[in-house]
């Protein structure tokens, strides 16, 4: 299917007897205190899409520049280790891997992570560790036995090196998205100029239709952290991929040049607003 405003169909529109913990709880994980812009992008886009708890989990050091910035995301320190915070339990969808670095306590984090029930959205190093596990039943080995929903995030570049193929034309990247969406047991977004999204059981859509403004760095950070903030509240990951995808889009087409990634979270409402009920619609 093409991917337009058809989409938002879907939308998990807030209703009128909501609560914070009714919207949707995720969970962000962050990079060390040098890098945790690309965390509080995801963070602030799921919140902007109508996650009702977003809460950044972040190492103390980085934990103290984030609640620096930050007041109506939560943030809870964690120090990266096989053993995931308590909490975790409470949150239907994890966003993992912009900016987050490497090293042996990442690398078990998202292990971990991926043996809990939650939807986990992994994005940029999260992506870079399954292409580089060479180890005994490894990274993508557990995604493949997964039971719960993975949706994965990579450019063009993250999908060459973890799959091993590259496409030169449209119909050649849907035919390899699919393909390797079926092979690794998880719903795939392969940005670029044009986005196809494949899910596990074949279903493929395609936004031929963005604007390059959105080549600019932390925009695929947004991007996580709205399909993030959708799974959140219940949908499931390819339909909130479809709905990410556009909205990302519009985001990008209203403000148009000089956009930044921060720019982002501030423009959804108002793109958001365009599409809500009337009886959503600002007055």
């Amino acid at each position: 299917m093409i991917i337009d405003q058809s989409v938002i169909q879907n939308f998990p529109w807030v209703k009128a007897n909501a609560h914070k913990h009714s919207r949707g709880r995720l969970a962000v994980f962050s990079g060390g205190e040098l890098h945790t812009g690309a965390a509080r992008l995801v963070a602030n886009c799921g919140a902007r899409i109508g996650a009702g708890w977003v809460v950044m989990f972040a190492a103390i050091d980085a934990a103290r520049i984030i609640a620096a910035h930050e007041t109506a995301i939560m943030v809870e320190e964690y120090d990266y280790s096989p053993t995931l915070p308590l909490k975790i339990a409470d949150f239907r969808a994890v966003v993992i891997g912009p900016a987050l670095g490497f090293g042996k306590g990442k690398y078990a984090a998202i292990k971990s992570l991926l043996a809990h029930e939650n939807k986990l959205v992994l994005d940029a190093d999260a992506l870079s560790m399954i292409a580089n596990d060479t180890s005994n039943h490894g990274l993508r080995e557990i995604i493949k036995e997964r039971q719960f929903e993975t949706i994965l995030t990579p450019h063009e570049g993250e999908f060459s090196r973890l799959f091993a193929q590259s496409a030169d034309d449209l119909d050649e990247k849907i035919e390899i998205t699919q393909y390797a969406a079926e092979k690794i047991n998880a719903t795939i977004v392969h940005k670029g100029a044009k986005t196809v999204i494949a899910a596990p059981n074949g279903d493929v859509a395609v936004l031929e239709s963005s604007t390059p403004w959105l080549a600019t760095a932390g925009t695929g950070d947004c991007l996580a952290g709205m399909i993030g903030g959708l799974v959140a509240q219940g949908l499931d990951g390819f339909t909130a991929a479809k709905i990410a995808v556009f909205l990302h889009a519009e985001c990008g087409k209203a403000f148009g040049a000089g956009l930044l990634a921060q720019d982002i979270p501030n423009l959804i409402p108002e793109i958001l607003d365009e599409f809500a009920p009337e009886e959503l619609r600002a007055k």
